[in-house]
């Protein structure tokens, strides 16, 4: 199933149906593959499986890759998730986060932060040992270090996955739960 939508002047975003993830042609978590108009087209995952949000049969959002040499045509950038009578728009693509993010650094974070006019804005800076995704020196001519995630996962309770399966969230409002990162395993201690 393929349906297309647009977002304002941006890019063309469609919508389709994970067939299977990994890929059955690409064997990589990486790549999935979806029904476009009748053909089994890959598709780049960039952050996996999402908690099922991203695995067979979830309904996500993709863009046309242009000009790629590489076997995916498709990127997986968003995903549906259903809340009962409503879905909303999940990201599932971190390099978006880091590209909204930048220009709201070059425009403005509100009053908060903003990059000060003239002064070029560094991504994937590296000081000592360490990367960050953007650095720069603020208006008020302080220098900053800002580093972005996407945060894609959210929970009501901070507890273990085995314990919150055992509770029912029916009926809580899903706009109350609060975001988890990183998601997965954690070591004890």
């Amino acid at each position: 199933m393929t349906s297309h939508i647009n977002i304002g002047t941006c890019v063309p975003v469609a919508i389709h149906i994970i067939e299977a993830r990994p890929s059955k042609v690409v064997k990589t978590p990486y790549v999935c593959d979806i029904n476009v108009d009748g053909s089994i087209c890959q598709a780049h995952t960039p952050s996996l499986g999402c908690n099922g949000m991203v695995d067979k049969g979830a309904s996500v959002i993709t863009v046309k890759r242009e000009g790629t040499k590489g076997k995916c045509s498709h990127g997986v950038i968003g995903s549906l998730l259903n809340l009962g009578e409503e879905s909303i728009v999940v990201g599932v693509d971190p390099s978006l986060a880091e590209r909204f993010a930048g220009d709201m650094l070059k425009t403005g974070l509100g009053d908060k932060l903003r990059v000060k006019p003239g002064v070029e804005l560094q991504s994937q800076k590296t000081y000592d040992d360490c990367r960050f995704d953007y650095c720069g020196i603020a208006d008020d001519g302080k220098p900053f270090i800002c580093e972005v995630k996407n945060v894609s996962i959210a929970e009501y309770d901070d507890i273990p996955p085995k314990q919150r399966a055992k509770i029912d969230y029916t009926g809580l409002d899903p706009f109350t739960k609060t975001a988890v990162f990183p998601s997965g395993y954690k070591p004890k201690g």
